[in-house]
């Protein structure tokens, strides 16, 4: 029987076009979000009390799981998600009015889920709540990366040494094909990216300027030879290629932009020569001056940045590295993200600074 089919609610959106029907599934929207909020709520109650012993459950994801029927995985998620909203009641009442929705919450959980950033969070929380409603998703997930990033700088780099420790690429035969998967560090596969990204736009002006031979004027995207996934693979393949022939001592330059700012250039090279006599930046200091109500240390997180373009995170060291070898330049942004300033590129360290700078570490 198709009871959901004559239901009164979807019966009463079918017909419905443009502000009507957008104003009928945002207070649905807002109705979901309410009755998660609420649910959270009723599982912390359950969590706090232990109420859950009295149906004989070891724990509140026990009680979830034979309650939902969930996995045991959601269930455990579920409960974090009520402690976490338990100790940033703000959390809680911005997914109760549908400011943010599960996608924010579960960004946030990777956050509070860091003993580490748990009190840089919670000086943080009514800013990133804010952003996490004006912000599209990817671009909410960066600020979270980045604030786990400076405010767990040890973790941080644990996790980019891992990535590079465990570098892997495998080719395996399948049938009359084949897979390639490839796994590393952020900084390397940006330098895949840009390489590969000027591959793919030499195949689509290949395949554009073909079009146009045989349509004319009447050429347009849907009339390309290839799609773009099938453009994207044969660059690849043109890119294996052009290695191939420029030879071993051949090599192709990326140029990568590692966007960060000053504060964090300033932490990079005092950590980077802490061996010689340079003070180290402690993560703990951090921590605790963010907890401090009369800085704005934990504001000032959130200027902060060390990445690719794309937002792919950069370890510190491998911007020292780069400031030893490359060249950085000044950008200067207005409040609105637009660039206002634009400075040349030059030498970081110049002179015998720079050789001396080099011949600190071989790495």
């Amino acid at each position: 029987m198709e009871r959901l089919a004559v239901h009164p609610s979807v019966m009463a959106a079918r017909g419905m076009r443009g502000a009507q029907r957008d104003a009928l599934a945002r207070s649905r929207e807002l109705a979901r979000h309410e009755a998660d909020a609420i649910w959270f709520a009723t599982v912390d109650e359950v969590d706090r009390t232990l109420s859950f012993k009295d149906d004989g459950h070891r724990t509140a994801a026990c009680w979830v799981q034979a309650l939902t029927n969930c996995a045991p995985s959601d269930a455990k998620r579920q409960v974090r998600v009520a402690r976490m909203i338990r100790h940033l009641p703000a959390v809680g009442d911005a997914l109760l009015i549908g400011h943010i929705g599960a996608a924010q919450i579960e960004a946030l959980l990777q956050l509070w889920r860091n003993r580490r950033v748990r009190d840089v969070l919670a000086a943080l929380i009514d800013e990133l709540i804010e952003r996490a409603g004006l912000m599209p998703l990817m671009d909410f997930h960066m600020v979270c990366q980045r604030v786990a990033a400076f405010a767990d700088p040890d973790g941080a780099h644990r996790d980019h040494e891992t990535s590079r420790a465990n570098r892997h690429l495998f080719l395996v035969p399948d049938g009359a094909g084949f897979r390639l998967h490839a796994e590393g560090d952020a900084l390397s596969g940006a330098i895949v990216h840009e390489v590969l990204d000027r591959y793919v736009q030499a195949e689509f002006d290949t395949d554009w300027a073909v079009g146009l031979a045989e349509h004319g004027d009447r050429m347009c995207p849907a009339l390309l030879r290839r799609n773009h996934r099938q453009r994207r693979f044969d660059a690849f393949i043109e890119m294996i290629r052009a290695a191939a022939e420029a030879g071993v001592s051949g090599s192709v330059v990326a140029l990568v932009n590692i966007h960060c700012d000053q504060q964090t250039v300033e932490d990079a090279i005092r950590n980077g020569f802490a061996d010689y006599g340079t003070e180290r930046f402690e993560p703990d200091d951090f921590a605790a001056r963010c907890r401090e109500p009369a800085t704005d240390a934990a504001t000032d997180l959130l200027r902060r940045r060390c990445d690719t373009k794309s937002g792919a995170p950069v370890d510190p060291q491998d911007l020292l590295i780069a400031l030893l070898t490359g060249r950085v330049r000044t950008l200067v942004r207005a409040r609105d993200g637009r660039v206002i300033e634009l400075g040349r590129r030059q030498r970081f360290f110049v002179g015998a600074a720079r050789e001396a700078a080099l011949l600190a570490d071989p790495g």
